[in-house]
């Protein structure tokens, strides 16, 4: 279905000599073990101390926001474990060449960042180098140091064994000058998990002829921590950013999907935008503030909320609108197998479906449950027009299916009183 892995596009390179590694240094303990059989997320009390490898000294006291970074559980070297201790009566609270050694200020956080340079006269600048390469080496993953997920993990060793030893000898090349290196790392690992969850996506059978509507990528759930991906209508894939790494990374993001859509047996011929989207107050918690959009653009996003995009699921259809703002633009992939186990249960009942949104349950009810009726409420007008919509769209007759505007409260406690019944 996918061509192997191509060779990394020019654009996507870094000048050898101008590379800068990051290293996190996870504490050796029971904490610390769900990060080393494969949990996604390294909290920020699990970490030992930070590492910035480079040509230049550097002033920085953190890795910055988004930065790539190799995670290491350090083998209990006395270099390595004293990023956490107390430096009252130690020489190294000096400030030395190699070593920045400070806690940083934003964070508050018990570890200390080292900055080790080229040049250094200094011979601990070495050995702490020579440490962090012989340190069992966990994986890849995406700095920040205003979130309580210090790392959200990207490429782990469990189950990208074979990826992770082919970083971390490009790593190595590139560290010793070698020639011909020339590599970006998050560039691979986007490529490789993209290609995991599309090839899984084929083997539940999607998309089918049935279904064009579906979740490509489930965030954690295909090890891209903060990151989702619906396609709608077999046409428009809906990237939705909920952690500051990917709106650093949104262009990289963009350009791998675009790319991997195209060698897609189901795309070749289609030509898939790519909508991207965010939550902006998921990416406030993660110390990112999203820029507000230009006044400028309102024509543009007027456009947005005329045009609709049919999607099917399961056959049943439904109107959606990918480049309008409000609460319909969006769809509930991930709910598709709780709409089709609930169908099953609905054979000649009366259904009620609360906060209905688009009337996904209601739908499924009718066409594919073969319901006697069903009732759908939500406190959204949006919602309800666009379920009265759907359900026109799929030819239902109104005596059978309907939607309304009310509190839900309001809804059951009238229903209550006039003896109401569903199933």
């Amino acid at each position: 279905m996918f061509s192997k892995t191509s060779e990394i596009d020019s654009s996507f390179t870094s000048s050898i000599r101008r590379a800068t590694f990051h290293t996190v240094e996870v504490l050796r303990n029971k904490q610390s073990l769900a990060f080393r059989e494969g949990s996604p997320l390294i909290f920020s009390g699990s970490v030992a101390a930070t590492y910035s490898e480079s040509l230049e000294e550097s002033e920085k006291e953190d890795i910055p926001m988004g930065a790539l970074v190799a995670v290491v559980v350090g083998r209990k070297s006395p270099t390595l474990d004293s990023g956490r201790e107390k430096t009252k009566n130690n020489p190294g609270n000096k400030r030395k060449s190699y070593s920045a050694a400070k806690a940083s200020e934003n964070n508050k956080s018990a570890y200390l960042h080292h900055n080790i340079f080229d040049g250094s006269d200094e011979n601990n600048a070495q050995q702490m180098r020579d440490e962090i390469n012989k340190s069992q080496l966990i994986g890849y993953g995406v700095y920040n140091p205003h979130s309580m997920y210090r790392v959200r993990m990207l490429c782990h060793e469990t189950i990208h064994p074979k990826l992770t030893k082919e970083l971390r000898l490009a790593r190595k090349q590139i560290q010793r000058g070698e020639e011909g290196v020339n590599y970006e790392i998050l560039y691979p690992i986007l490529e490789r998990k993209l290609i995991d969850a599309m090839r899984l996506r084929v083997a539940m059978n999607l998309p089918s002829d049935m279904t064009d509507t579906y979740r490509l990528v489930n965030g954690e759930g295909d090890g891209l921590s903060g990151l989702a991906v619906d396609i709608l209508g077999g046409s428009t894939a809906i990237v939705m950013s909920s952690a500051a790494w990917c709106e650093i990374h949104k262009e990289t993001i963009k350009s791998v999907l675009a790319k991997l859509l195209k060698q897609h047996q189901s795309y070749a011929n289609v030509d898939i935008d790519i909508v991207w989207r965010n939550t902006p107050s998921r990416l406030r918690q993660d110390g990112y503030e999203v820029m507000m959009k230009d006044d400028s653009a309102s024509d543009e996003d007027d456009r947005g909320e005329q045009l609709a995009l049919v999607a099917m699921e399961s056959s049943v259809k439904y109107l959606t609108y990918p480049y309008s703002d409000g609460q319909k633009t969006g769809f509930y992939c991930d709910q598709r197998e709780n709409r089709l186990m609930i169908a099953q249960l609905c054979e000649n009942k009366r259904i009620l479906d609360l906060c209905c949104y688009n009337g996904g349950f209601a739908l499924n009810a009718i066409i594919r449950g073969s319901a006697a009726s069903a009732t759908g409420v939500d406190s959204s007008q949006d919602a309800v027009d666009a379920a009265i919509e759907n359900a026109s769209l799929n030819g239902l007759d109104a005596k059978k299916i309907s939607f309304m505007r009310d509190d839900i409260a309001t809804f059951m406690k009238t229903a209550i009183e006039d003896e109401e019944e569903y199933d």
